[in-house]
């Protein structure tokens, strides 16, 4: 059972609540209760610990009797509080007409008396039980505020056992006592203890609303008044019964029987030797009967009562600390959490182990007190005799302990405790702010996975999930910001390295040094640390890929250098949202820098030492849909991008393969020998993870270039050391045949090539049908289409992977979603149809157009002189056109950019690698075909992204029916010119149109 559906499972418990209560009584003994009492607002304010408004119960009040019938015709009552003193009322026969009249065949009537002849109560109130069966109870207010919440606490009880017990072996406390002077005292104390001690247990790190949830699964506590009731009630839970409190005296076959609480605790004693039973009595002579029955003795006139209940929950009941002992007596070892018991399990002595493990609930009784149902029913159904000596006990305990503590952690986002930091926790938080968009999209995709884990269930050994991620709120950072007076940087527009010289200077919060520490005593993976500002991939202008992202090895000895770094890449993400390129991009976009927040999130990074390296076997992007369908593949099928490491080669637009997740043997760009051979990945990104000649890792100061500790390596020499799983995703150039194979061939002869066939042709492992499955649930979540990074580690013991391979935890692949973001959609504030008549006008024309069905009017247009050009010049041509950009922008010129390759690509022999701020004031882009090289366009990129949400219009020259009129450019007059780039001004106006329903865009005049 997941996490998600744990708390699904909650939700359904304790589905009877009382909601309207009738107190029938005097006005002065309703005025007694509430204004001198406080009976009625205690309830109002203890009830769940105020989970919601529409929980709280309703009270009415019937000063007559008669009143009352008439208010229980008209309106449903769950139950009624009769105060018969001053009504003059006989209990028995009005008690019978109110459930008569009111149709309601559960509504609850119990008498409450206040104060009164104590021995005449309860010798009335045996009778009443006796001969009414029309009357639930009868209870003494005898100044008690609790009286009131514990009487309705009961009466949910004993409507919800059965439902709650079967559905989520939700354990039981029975109390016997035929006195409503004891009872009335017993029970207030006794649920008031059952949810301190519920409360105290529940894991800080869970957010407020599983707390909540989990009180629900609190122990019922059920009243019996009889020796019948309460045999049948411990016959009917045997197996949920976590504590017996008797009484001594009451009734046993109609008749008061002196030893009736002894022989009940004889009889059931001999069916549940372990049941922990407890002796009630006034009477001090009965301490010793109760040592007779080896059973624990409360003396119910006791001062310290309370107290005395208090450390027997705790000490015998699972709700303290779980005690480790050889015999009753000698202590070995105390743990307070699942995973101190863990832990503790690998080394307690066998005798220890046995005494525990042979007592029959022990550990069953400790889980069920945390709400570890499935647990306790896993180690309660095992018989320990069947186990071949105490090593399989340990290791059964240790496993199952472990399964159910990653799973309670499994979908949910829980607060940052230090003192109870599991270093295997899936998504922590530190502070109460906001997660941010980054880190948002990401918890919600962690939840999703869970509510559809049966989704996943098919893909054998391959563990998706998200990677463990510890997020700092933005709270924090609004803290950094104003303890060290930074709110200058919101309107200063300063250079980067301004910026990042006084946010490095600047301190972080104590506390969240503090548990940085902590979180780096534990974790010593490689780390990204990544943005997750407010505004980052939000669903209505997402921008991506602005701020910084630094990667760290996190593999120095020395734990100070580890903390140093990491708190340097924090302060560093932090002043990456006041750098030039966020400030450009919020102007053009008409966001408010002071509305922008940043929060961080530290992700472990998936993959693998290869030698002085570490990258993942594969990473990539996928997007729901594809602006640029080809042959069958349809739009809404999306499209996805696949490379080998780290996926700043992907995100930045380099060297990658494209494919169709619905279609993925389908490969455009592999359609011959030769486009293999040219577009197959040459070069990946890795981390360094270097150590120098006395073994130390190597030391790279972190600065304003967040890929210091990045490497771009060769593919071939990754294939030549043969690492990871590399030689599962290369096919094999056979010079003399020009063929490729993709297997690999005896004797040489053949050169290793990227082409991912094994599991994009050969299906050797199922990645397209993940991505589809990720996709879909990310689409239905968000409402629109979306965009996802991805990462998947390959385990080379599991290759190649067959159906019959047996499921082993163990030996996983690991797949994990790194990011989800909505995409920018052809949105249109009015249609625009591009007709014949248009494009035979036209002097551009795409059939892959995105923006705004607007018309816009520019005259200014810069495009690539292509017969000047080649890619060895494009780092040259980023700079010519970032001035150009400049000079227009300084007088509020708009234009249309046209060029070749990919732009915004990182990779110069794919595009020209502008960045953002290069081209601020451009207001469309042409992407033309470079020569016969076949380019992939540039969707999927974060340059495409923040492009096309900021309205840039963007037109592919791509397919056949695309046209670039160069002659008709080359016509216009020069405003400027230099050796690759020119400027032209034209007379009139051009006009874009974007007919979105088609995807047609022109440029005309």
């Amino acid at each position: 059972m997941s996490q998600y559906q744990d708390f699904k499972l909650y939700r359904k418990l304790m589905p009877y609540k009382v909601k309207d209560i009738l107190i029938v009584s005097s006005y002065y003994d309703a005025f007694t209760m509430e204004e001198d009492g406080g009976l009625m607002t205690y309830v109002l304010s203890s009830r769940d610990g105020g989970i919601a408004l529409g929980n709280l119960p309703r009270f009415t009040i019937a000063s007559t009797t008669e009143n009352a019938l008439e208010m229980i015709k008209m309106q449903f009552f769950d139950l009624v509080v009769i105060m018969p003193r001053y009504l003059q009322v006989d209990a028995l026969s009005f008690s019978k007409q109110l459930k008569e009249q009111s149709g309601n065949d559960k509504v609850a009537v119990v008498l409450l008396y206040h104060h009164g002849n104590y021995e005449e109560i309860d010798e009335k109130s045996r009778t009443l039980h006796v001969e009414n069966s029309h009357l639930d109870n009868v209870f003494i207010w005898s100044g008690n505020r609790n009286i009131l919440w514990a009487i309705i606490r009961s009466i949910e009880d004993r409507m919800n056992v059965e439902h709650d017990t079967q559905e989520a072996m939700v354990q039981v406390l029975i109390l016997v006592d035929d006195s409503p002077r004891h009872y009335s005292s017993m029970l207030p104390m006794l649920y008031q203890e059952i949810e301190h001690q519920t409360q105290s247990l529940l894991e800080d790190g869970l957010n407020e609303e599983h707390r909540l949830l989990k009180l629900q699964a609190r122990p019922k506590l059920l009243l019996a008044h009889n020796y019948e009731q309460a045999y049948e009630i411990s016959c009917k839970f045997r197996q949920h019964v976590l504590c017996l409190l008797s009484d001594v005296r009451f009734p046993k076959g109609g008749k008061i029987d002196e030893s009736a609480g002894l022989e009940l605790i004889r009889k059931i004693k001999e069916e549940s030797p372990y049941l922990p039973m407890c002796l009630l009595s006034s009477e001090k002579n009965n301490q010793e009967r109760a040592r007779e029955l080896e059973v624990f003795f409360f003396d119910k006139n006791s001062p310290s009562l309370l107290q005395e209940m208090r450390q027997f929950f705790r000490d015998y009941l699972g709700f303290g600390d779980f005690i480790f002992r050889r015999s009753a007596s000698e202590e070995v070892a105390r743990v307070t959490t699942l995973a101190a018991m863990e832990r503790t399990l690998q080394y307690i002595p066998d005798e220890c182990l046995l005494y525990h493990a042979s007592s029959g609930h022990h550990f069953a009784s400790w889980f069920l007190a945390r709400s570890h149902t499935e647990l306790a029913a896993e180690v309660r159904q095992a018989e320990y005799k069947d186990f071949f000596n105490m090593g399989e006990i340990r290791k059964f305990l240790i496993t199952k302990i472990r399964e159910s503590r990653l799973r309670q952690q499994r979908g949910v986002v829980s607060s940052f405790v230090s003192g109870q930091f599991d270093p295997e926790s899936e998504f922590l938080k530190i502070g109460k702010g906001s997660l941010g968009g980054k880190a948002r999209g990401l918890a919600f995709m962690l939840k999703n996975i869970q509510r559809y884990d049966s989704k996943f269930q098919k893909y054998k050994n391959i563990n998706i999930s998200i990677p463990q991620t510890l997020v700092i709120a933005t709270d924090i950072f609004d803290q950094f910001i104003h303890e060290n007076r930074l709110e200058e940087f919101v309107k200063a527009d300063c250079p980067d390295e301004i910026v990042a010289a006084r946010f490095i200077e600047a301190r972080l919060p104590a506390a969240l040094v503090r548990d940085v520490k902590i979180f780096l005593e534990k974790v010593r993976d490689p780390l990204a640390v990544r943005s997750s500002g407010l505004l980052e991939d939000s669903q209505y202008q997402s921008c991506a890929g602005l701020y910084k992202t630094y990667m760290l090895p996190n593999n120095q000895l020395e734990s100070q250098e580890r903390m140093r770094n990491l708190l340097r890449a924090i302060k560093l993400v932090y002043a990456s949202m006041f750098y030039q390129a966020p400030r450009i991009f919020a102007k053009v976009s008409m966001q408010r820098m002071e509305e922008e927040k940043m929060a961080i999130t530290i992700q472990r990074v998936l993959g693998e030492c290869h030698g002085d390296y570490f990258y993942p076997s594969i990473s990539g992007t996928a997007q729901s849909l594809n602006y640029y369908p080809l042959g069958h593949a349809r739009a809404s099928e999306g499209v996805a991008r696949i490379s080998l490491g780290l996926g700043k080669t992907v995100v930045e637009g380099g060297q990658s393969l494209s494919f169709f997740p619905k279609h993925p043997q389908f490969l455009p760009h592999f359609s011959t020998v030769e486009a293999i051979l040219h577009n197959a990945q040459q070069f990946f990104w890795a981390l360094n993870i270097k150590h120098d000649q006395n073994n130390r890792p190597g030391y790279r100061e972190l600065w304003l270039d967040d890929t210091v500790n990045l490497v771009k390596r060769s593919v071939y020499s990754a294939i030549s050391a043969n690492e990871g799983a590399i030689d599962s995703l290369v096919s094999y150039y056979v010079e003399d045949d020009h063929r490729l194979v993709d297997h690999k061939l005896h004797g040489g002869g053949s050169a290793p090539i990227l082409t991912f066939a094994n599991i994009l042709k050969h299906e050797m492992l199922p990645l397209p049908e993940i991505i589809t499955d990720l996709l879909e649930i990310g689409q239905e979540g968000l409402g629109r289409d979306v965009e996802i990074e991805y990462a998947l580690n390959l385990n080379r013991e599991l290759l190649p992977l067959t159906s019959s391979q047996p499921f082993d935890t163990r030996l996983q692949h690991q797949f994990k979603l790194l990011q989800i973001r909505p995409m920018t959609h052809r949105y249109n504030e009015e249609e625009m149809c591009v007709t014949q008549e248009d494009k035979a006008r036209a002097v551009c024309y795409s059939t892959s157009a995105l923006g705004r069905g607007l018309s816009i009017r520019i005259c200014d247009l810069i495009f690539v002189k292509e017969n000047n050009f080649t890619f060895q010049y494009s780092v040259a041509v980023a700079r010519e056109i970032s001035e150009f950009n400049a000079h227009l922008v300084n007088e509020k010129r708009p234009y249309i950019l046209i060029g070749p390759g990919r732009w915004g690509s990182s990779d110069s022999n794919l595009g020209i690698p502008v960045t953002w701020e290069d081209i601020s004031g451009v207001k469309g882009i042409v992407e033309t075909p470079y020569k016969s090289m076949k380019i992939d366009p540039s969707q999927g990129t974060h340059f495409f992204q923040n492009i096309t949400s900021s309205g840039v219009i963007y037109l592919t020259i791509y397919t056949k029916e695309d046209f670039l009129d160069r002659n008709w450019l080359l016509k216009q007059k020069v405003v400027r010119e230099t050796n690759y780039i020119r400027h032209i001004l034209i007379p009139s106006p051009l006009v874009i149109k974007i007919d979105s329903k088609s995807g047609q865009g022109i440029l005309t005049v």
